[in-house]
């Protein structure tokens, strides 16, 4: 903008510097005043004063010259301006830089402008416009927008810790899992192969030993394996119904066995063809005797037992007088039953001692004789068929 007006008034005084001009219309000059040097607004090359050098219509400074503007006004001007040549130019107030310019950049108050963009005080540049679509996009923003907050980032989509079972196994996870995925686990978990799918190495090791397309029900290969075929038995349902042991040593319970060369077992015993019966595998005898004149002696019944036996019952009798008899295991040397001898004869009761075993001695020892004649006895014993 020109110092000095294009049009101005009849003696409109201008003050540049330390200088005040006053124009003059009759010249059509600006008079210094205080002095004789004009200056002449049109297209001539001039000096004002101070560096100051005014070039047709524009006023130009050098780097000498200071100018204080009382008032700048140019009416109907759209043109006006000041020109600073190439320095740096600083507009001041009150000792403050408020305007600094040069030739790229304008700052204005710690903002500076030029053709890359605008650079902010705290460093921070912005080279690009805040567009209409920016606005739109920040006016799209709510208020106090919190990017960390959960039901935000729920809403927009994001898998969220608390729905996770497991948010370490998640983090931890290093392969890919989706449906056609082919991932790598160890077998330590895998205990029932059968039903996850997977074979262990001895399942895989025990399917290599089966014969490609196995029939476990062809008759040729579950013979072959040792099994008994129903063709091997005379009667499949006697066997099927087979509910105990009838191996050699077992002891079979069966109600009747018939037709063993004229021989039935039963329940009640063993019946002969004879009709007679015996109802236990015990067979029963005794030993019996008859002494004369009875002394004080040991009488010996069976001098070498051939089977084992249990001795059952011992009678006694005489014809006269008493004796005191005592049945005994002489092998063992102990007593059976020690008996009053009289003419009271009968059977004894309270037997001890009553197994004799194969090769022992029986006795019957006689003491306190007294004129004991005709002694009879009877020892009854059971023994194996």
């Amino acid at each position: 903008m020109p110092i000095f007006p294009k049009n101005p008034t009849s003696n409109e005084v201008v003050s540049i510097g330390s200088k005040n001009w006053k124009f003059n219309s009759t010249d059509g000059v600006w008079d210094k005043i205080g002095g004789s040097d004009p200056i002449i607004v049109g297209s001539t090359f001039d000096h004002v004063d101070n560096g100051i050098t005014l070039n047709g219509e524009t006023l130009s400074v050098d780097t000498t010259a200071i100018i204080e503007l009382v008032g700048i006004a140019h009416a109907g001007d759209a043109n006006t301006k000041l020109v600073f040549g190439t320095d740096t130019v600083n507009i001041e107030a009150g000792g403050y830089i408020g305007i600094s310019m040069n030739s790229s950049t304008v700052e204005v108050g710690g903002v500076t402008l030029g053709a890359g963009g605008i650079t902010f005080g705290d460093g921070t540049a912005m080279s690009t416009a805040f567009t209409t679509t920016l606005k739109g996009k920040l006016d799209g923003i709510e208020a106090s927008a919190d990017v960390t907050d959960a039901t935000n980032v729920a809403s927009a989509g994001a898998l969220m810790d608390s729905e996770l079972t497991s948010i370490a196994d998640v983090k931890a996870l290093d392969q890919s899992v989706v449906s056609g995925a082919s991932p790598a686990f160890g077998t330590a978990n895998f205990t029932d192969a059968s039903n996850k799918r997977l074979m262990t190495d001895a399942q895989e090791s025990k399917l290599d030993g089966v014969e490609a397309s196995a029939d476990v029900t062809d008759t040729a290969n579950v013979t072959s394996s040792g099994a008994l075929m129903d063709s091997e038995l005379t009667s499949i349902a006697d066997v099927k119904a087979l509910n105990q042991s009838v191996v050699s040593g077992a002891n079979p319970v069966f109600t009747i066995i018939t037709a063993l060369a004229g021989i039935s077992v039963g329940a009640g015993g063993v019946t002969f063809n004879d009709g007679t019966q015996t109802t236990t595998a015990l067979r029963k005898d005794a030993y019996t005797g008859h002494i004369e004149t009875v002394a004080d002696k040991v009488y010996y019944l069976d001098p070498d037992v051939a089977t084992d036996r249990t001795i059952t019952g011992f009678f006694t009798d005489c014809a006269s007088g008493t004796c005191t008899g005592a049945l005994r295991n002489h092998t063992d040397g102990v007593t059976i039953k020690s008996a009053s001898i009289s003419t009271s004869g009968g059977s004894h009761s309270g037997l001890a001692n009553t197994s004799i075993a194969a090769g022992d001695q029986i006795t019957i020892s006689i003491s306190s004789n007294s004129s004991c004649l005709d002694l009879i006895f009877n020892v009854e014993f059971t023994t194996a068929s």
